[in-house]
């Protein structure tokens, strides 16, 4: 077993070769003949060949916050938040700008990819539900704060 991310390199090597010869050999398709994608293959086996380092791997501590971006946890405590992986893409997203306002179609962008559709609410249900389950882990804390018509904060407050 190799250290670090090594192995994980190299896997992800072998894959972008596979995919970059499956896509650049012709085949058929209701009796017509297309063949390789070009350069939109050699532009995806070069996104799956290293895995994006940018966010910080190491634990870190926001307030009574713990965040383990590596295993994609946050705790309150000694109590997990019990995020999914999309939670903690947005608490993570969130956090990285503590006192910042992120406006609703920046997160959606960040999160879907595109352009937010009118009147679509994903953001507001994704927040609803993180802030329910910090709620249940640190029930003496509010960190995500609303600001009407255009966006959420990050910023840990106790409630007295």
């Amino acid at each position: 077993m190799r250290a670090g991310g090594a192995l994980d390199v190299n896997l992800s090597r072998r894959y972008a070769r596979d995919l970059e010869s499956a896509l650049s050999k012709s085949f058929q398709f209701r009796n017509r003949e297309f063949t390789g994608w070009g350069a939109w293959s050699a532009k995806l086996a070069s996104m799956l060949v290293e895995p994006a380092s940018e966010s910080p791997r190491e634990a870190y501590r926001i307030a009574n916050l713990e965040i383990r971006p590596a295993e994609l946890q946050v705790l309150a405590g000694d109590r997990r938040a019990g995020f999914t992986v999309r939670e903690f893409e947005l608490f993570f997203l969130l956090s990285e700008r503590v006192d910042s306002v992120v406006q609703r179609p920046e997160i959606y962008t960040l999160m879907w990819g595109g352009e937010m559709p009118r009147r679509n609410r994903s953001v507001d249900v994704l927040v609803r539900k993180v802030r329910a389950k910090l709620e249940v882990a640190a029930p003496e804390w509010r960190y995500v704060h609303t600001h009407f018509g255009i966006g959420y904060r990050f910023t840990p407050e106790r409630i007295e």
